[in-house]
């Protein structure tokens, strides 16, 4: 796929470069955003892969304990530590939490030395 993008990115500045009616001033931005898409996109994979490799080096009691609070479905027979990773990483994928709350209640457990047993069961804050 990278290859295809980068014929078709070719080909586009090809066509641009065959064009009489735009400048060089142009021509650069559009490299440019080309260049930051890519950067992206690399920043991207790594990221994905880094989050792979974190569930990886996890045991099957943890993959299982994440699971079940979770409560995620399960699946009749035994299950592979590959069949727990894919639903986890699904799971994990799905998950939206608000960046600002996050923060502001790690914030908050840090400077009260509170751990996570010290909160109530529904997850606000004392």
């Amino acid at each position: 796929m990278a290859e295809k993008e980068i014929n078709l990115f070719n080909e586009s500045e090809d066509y641009l470069i065959r064009c009489h009616s735009f400048s060089n001033d142009l021509l650069e931005q559009y490299r440019a955003f080309k260049q930051q898409q890519k950067v992206f996109c690399n920043i991207f994979i790594r990221i994905k892969s880094q989050k792979k490799q974190a569930f990886d080096s996890l045991s099957m009691t943890a993959l299982r304990r994440y699971k079940k609070f979770f409560k995620l479905p399960n699946k009749s027979g035994a299950i592979s530590k590959q069949q727990l990773l894919e639903g986890i990483s699904e799971h994990f994928d799905t998950v939206l939490a608000d960046p600002n709350e996050v923060v502001a209640n790690f914030m908050f457990t840090v400077n009260n030395r509170l751990n996570r047993l010290d909160h109530p069961s529904n997850g606000e804050c004392k």
